[in-house]
């Protein structure tokens, strides 16, 4: 009671949410499409459903209105504050398209009602709409000059008449909630904002890239630049940290964090599945031979390297599909000292790598004086046991750390006892395997590597990057074969949201009085052709959408739990009844 009267009477501590019609004028090409309006509709009919006073309906499972404020009253991006992260040919570019497909858009309508009065055959019965067309190949041939684009139809991106008002009222979004946090108007916010941005970098498509990847304009990358810049109406923003917890690495916002000139001021952290199979193969002809990638990419391919020097941390996790060839580099380092559950090492550890050396050449010096092979053994078997009591202490004492389905004992053993799910990883395979796979490897990446890089870096604002597409059997996160047979890549429940966006607010709170923006990115949807045990939420899926969208709003919600009230999420969480989304 007292926290319902304190959230009445100081509306400065509810989390604001933005959302906005307009971002539903961006229209998919095809229904079959993943990004599509229904995405934002199934999160706010799930809010605006909780905060309903059902009777029959749970009380864990609402948003009351003294928890949170919801607007639309906000402006699009300017040209200014789009200039800050884009290129100026590439706005100009989107901005003569938008105008190219308002024509065609308007001569459709004059030629409908031309046709409904003759009783001739409209374009929307032949099932073609001139004002919506893929945007990726347009890219491709405009701003990259590439003499080989992608087909329409296998363009996963679109860009229709009411797209760059979609993408400019998302970034302004952005704009707005940093602006409503910075000043203490809100203590943190939730933009469920669409088209998607943080694959968009300076041109809109990287070089080399396949695919825009359902983005426009970078709306996190504009938001961190207007949160840098100096305003007068309000506190000025020394450094702001992009955590990017989407399924797929941020590249375009990697790109752009890149240019930055000043890396001291802002940090950006993203944690993805990667899986870059990079084998070629000898192509001949004409007299030449050349060579081309043959194995399997997981979109985008990219973030498998930090880059320090630009205060950028990628955190790249193997995909469930890979998880023999984990549990085969285990298999691999059975001469290796035991490890933690959550190693801190990586390729990346250049003060790790110093220690391996040193102690190598420790162990050489030591053998020079050819001890007894007793006084060896008893070394070797002191150091097993010291190593053994070092990596079972080295574990965190915080029950959180992992999820109670996976707490169970992971400590490999040389001497032939169960290993960890975390191997050591071979040379033969790639260094991030030693994280392993699924929610655990998640966890870890989160623990280990995002809060101490944001504790370290102290920032005055932290923004998220919010994906949900690496949910259980969300179609962004799976691996997808001929015949519409898929295989998932991360395993995410709803409570690993709800404990991420605690484990970042635990860190707002220490550095920056809780001032947390997150803003949507992507989360599609599971295929009900093959999830015949899921529970499907009608109100979820408006316009009968061909993926069921109940675990992508639940995963919302629980976000938003964690950012109304973090420290309650999960025991409000864990009172709901899962069998909606299991």
């Amino acid at each position: 009671l007292s926290r319902v009267n304190f959230l009445r009477f100081s509306p400065q501590s509810r989390t604001l949410i933005l959302h906005h019609p307009e971002c539903l004028d961006h229209i998919p090409k095809s229904e079959h499409d993943w990004e599509v309006p229904d995405r934002v509709k199934s999160i706010m009919n799930r809010i605006q459903d909780g905060q309903k006073n059902d009777k029959d309906s749970n009380v864990f499972d609402q948003i009351s209105p003294h928890e949170v404020t919801i607007s639309t009253e906000f402006d699009r991006a300017t040209l200014e504050l789009l200039s800050r992260v884009h290129s100026a040919d590439y706005l100009a570019f989107v901005n003569d398209l938008s105008k190219e497909l308002e024509r065609r858009r308007k001569k459709k309508l004059v030629e409908e009602n031309k046709g409904n009065g003759e009783g001739g055959e409209s374009s929307r019965s032949k099932g073609f709409d001139p004002s919506v067309v893929p945007f990726t190949p347009m890219v491709q041939q405009t701003m990259m000059r590439e003499s080989t684009v992608k087909k329409g139809a296998h363009s996963d991106t679109s860009f229709s008449a009411g797209s760059l008002r979609a993408a400019r009222r998302a970034a302004g979004a952005v704009q707005h909630a940093v602006d409503r946090v910075l000043v203490g108007r809100n203590r943190n916010a939730f933009c469920v904002v669409r088209p998607p941005g943080h694959h968009a970098g300076v041109n809109g498509l990287l070089a080399g890239g396949e695919s825009c990847g359902f983005c426009i304009f970078n709306n996190i990358a504009a938001g961190a630049m207007h949160a840098l810049s100096d305003e007068r109406h309000r506190p000025r923003c020394e450094r702001c940290a992009i955590v990017d917890i989407d399924v797929h690495h941020g590249n375009g916002t990697e790109e752009i964090v890149r240019k930055n000139h000043d890396p001291t001021r802002l940090l950006f952290f993203s944690v993805h599945l990667f899986d870059h199979d990079k084998r070629k193969s000898r192509v001949s002809g004409s007299g030449s031979s050349s060579s081309a990638n043959t194995g399997f990419k997981f979109y985008p391919g990219t973030g498998e390297d930090d880059d320090v020097a630009h205060n950028v941390i990628n955190v790249p996790l193997a995909p469930l599909w890979r998880d023999k060839d984990v549990l085969q580099s285990t298999s691999g380092a059975t001469s290796s000292p035991p490890i933690d559950t959550f190693p801190l090492a990586s390729h990346h550890n250049t003060r790790h790598r110093a220690k391996q050396k040193a102690a190598a050449a420790a162990v050489v010096n030591d053998s020079s004086s050819s001890p007894s092979s007793e006084t060896l053994s008893e070394a070797t078997s002191d150091a097993k046991e010291k190593d053994e009591k070092s990596a079972k202490e080295s574990l965190p004492s915080d029950s959180e750390s992992l999820p109670p389905d996976v707490s169970q004992t992971m400590i490999s053993k040389s001497g032939g006892g169960q290993r960890s799910k975390s191997p050591v990883s071979s040379p033969s395979q790639p260094a991030h395997y030693q994280m392993g796979v699924g929610r655990q490897a998640y966890r870890r990446a989160i623990q280990h590597r995002l809060i101490p890089a944001l504790r370290a870096f102290n920032p005055d604002l932290i923004l998220i990057s919010t994906g949900f597409d690496a949910s259980r059997g969300d179609v962004g996160n799976a691996r997808h074969y001929a015949g519409g047979r898929e295989r998932m890549g991360l395993d995410l429940e709803p409570e690993d949201y709800a404990w991420t966006t605690r484990k970042i607010i635990e860190v707002a709170d220490i550095c920056c009085q809780g001032r947390v923006v997150s803003v949507l990115e992507g989360g599609y949807g599971r295929t009900t052709q093959r999830s015949t045990d899921v529970k499907v939420d009608t109100r979820m899926n408006n316009n009968n959408s061909l993926l069921d969208k109940t675990m992508f709003a639940e995963c919302a919600m629980k976000h938003l739990y964690a950012l109304t009230d973090p420290y309650d999420a999960e025991q409000r969480h864990s009172k709901l009844s899962p069998e909606n989304y299991l």
